[in-house]
């Protein structure tokens, strides 16, 4: 859930500044969240973290 926060604020920070699209802002804010959240839930499952 903290990435998922912290990408929505990023990517309100981008709209206030009027930097890249809003799309491309989403996608590549909260999809980095979600891959990341992935990426940590996988390392917790097989023991890494």
């Amino acid at each position: 859930m903290p990435l998922f926060h912290a990408a929505h604020r990023i990517r309100h920070g981008l709209h206030d500044l009027k930097l890249g699209r809003e799309r491309l802002n989403k996608v590549a804010t909260y999809g980095s969240a979600a891959l990341l959240s992935a990426l940590t839930l996988v390392g917790f499952a097989i023991g890494i973290l």
